[in-house]
């Protein structure tokens, strides 16, 4: 029961051990109407079930009604669907961040001429990065993908609204300057990769560069 005063008079009642006792708690009812005359113990539960019934079909079912109408005049007029589209805008979000997010959310700049050899690089660079990014979701390295996007964009999370602007992937030609591990802005959101020939390099570069960067407040 809701109404825990409600709930302690009756409760006052029903524990009465005389006559006399029954009318005492009785008379803290008469304000809702619940005054009655007890000449013996057995018309408690009389005086128990009439007062549920009152409170039931007098107070709750009144408010019970007021509510079911308030719902279906939400549901016609398609406000709950609002809502429910912004509902992670006010509550957290709990949806499990997938290595194909962070995919989608970096794109890739400045691309050389296709079929060139710096193009073909950049492929295989990119390649490897996102097949890293899978077996980080797997679970199978030491690295998180919140990690990942901490050390890009300083966010362990996407926005829900997304990002004040689009993050972007570089890839780094030895040409462009000696780089053996990754490098980000985080205020850009600039994500930096030199250029992995082999996979394994790629694993190895991105762990230890992020996990350097975590400890050494680099990025």
């Amino acid at each position: 029961m809701c109404d825990m005063r409600l709930e302690a008079k009756l409760q006052k009642i029903a524990e009465a051990t005389t006559v006399e006792a029954a009318r005492e708690a009785v008379e803290e009812l008469s304000l809702m109407g619940g005054m009655r005359c007890i000449s013996n113990l057995s018309q408690r539960e009389e005086l128990l079930a009439a007062v549920l019934h009152h409170y039931c079909d007098g107070r709750l079912l009144e408010a019970l009604q007021q509510e079911y109408r308030f719902r279906e005049g939400f549901h016609i007029s398609g406000a709950n669907k609002v809502l429910i589209a912004l509902r992670t805008v006010f509550i957290e979000d709990t949806t499990p961040l997938e290595a194909e997010d962070i995919h989608r959310a970096f794109g890739v700049s400045s691309l050389s001429v296709e079929g060139s050899n710096r193009r073909r690089m950049e492929a295989r660079t990119t390649g490897s990065w996102r097949d890293w990014l899978q077996t980080v979701e797997g679970g199978e390295r030491p690295l998180g993908l919140g990690d990942v996007l901490q050390f890009a964009t300083g966010l362990q999370t996407i926005p829900v609204g997304g990002f004040p602007s689009p993050p972007t992937l570089n890839v780094l030609h030895p040409e462009d300057g000696h780089a053996q591990f990754p490098t980000a802005n985080t205020c850009a959101f600039v994500l930096r990769l030199p250029i992995f020939r082999q996979y394994e390099k790629c694993q190895d570069a991105m762990e230890n560069g992020i996990s350097w960067g975590a400890t050494f407040g680099l990025g």
